[in-house]
């Protein structure tokens, strides 16, 4: 049976969970397209990003920030032709300070690849999520 997008976008929402419990995000990258896009709210590498290289800049720098994020269950999925939206809870520490939220994730199949990425937060702590962009930027310097 061929997979679905959602079932590309499930899998691909689970690599993201296991890259932001254990740092690895090479499952996720491996599953991006060369002209792969993502676009998230905060940070220093807020707005919109194009390449797969660029990706792995900022998964690095995630990783370097040591997040400790565990994805609950999608509450929603939402999917068209070639999108799929996934509504999760995560909660963990970031840096050593508690986080919780609640995300927006959309995700763009083409060809069974992970196209584009567009995360929206909801109820969020900013300082949190300042705190995590701070300690990346760092690490993006240092590289």
């Amino acid at each position: 049976m061929r997979e679905t997008n959602v079932d590309v976008a499930l899998r691909a929402w689970a690599a993201l969970a296991m890259g932001h419990r254990s740092g690895d995000f090479s499952d996720y990258v491996a599953m991006l397209s060369d002209d792969y896009s993502f676009s998230i709210p905060v940070g220093p590498f807020r707005g919109n990003n194009i390449g797969k290289e660029r990706a792995q800049v900022f998964f690095d720098a995630v990783a370097a920030a040591k997040p400790n994020l565990t994805y609950r269950e999608p509450l929603r999925i939402c999917a068209s032709e070639k999108t799929v939206v996934l509504e999760f809870d995560d909660d963990g520490d970031l840096g050593g300070v508690p986080y919780q939220n609640r995300i927006a994730a959309s995700f763009d199949i083409e060809d069974g690849l992970i196209s584009a990425y567009r995360e929206y937060f909801g109820d969020v702590d900013i300082d949190s999520i300042n705190r995590m962009a701070a300690a990346a930027a760092v690490s993006a310097k240092s590289r």
